[in-house]
């Protein structure tokens, strides 16, 4: 991690409660790996595509509901 040059930070030392919406999200990630992967070795480059595999149908949910009505625009 030092050679990418990541920094971590952390919201609330020891609270996974106060980040509860992005929680969440590392859950659904972490769920998808273990079913994926189960107890498989990968290479980094394997991982990273899988990574990426997970993250698209992450990434595309709508973040709120959606409205059928248009005056909710």
């Amino acid at each position: 991690m030092t050679e990418e040059k990541i920094e971590w930070r952390f919201s609330c030392e020891r609270g996974p409660w106060c980040g509860g919406y992005w929680e969440r999200l590392v859950k659904s990630v972490k769920t998808a790996l273990r079913k994926v992967l189960a107890k498989a070795l990968v290479s980094r480059e394997e991982l990273v595509t899988i990574l990426c595999e997970i993250e698209s149908p992450i990434n595309v949910r709508p973040l709120t509901t959606i409205s059928d009505d248009s005056s909710d625009f």
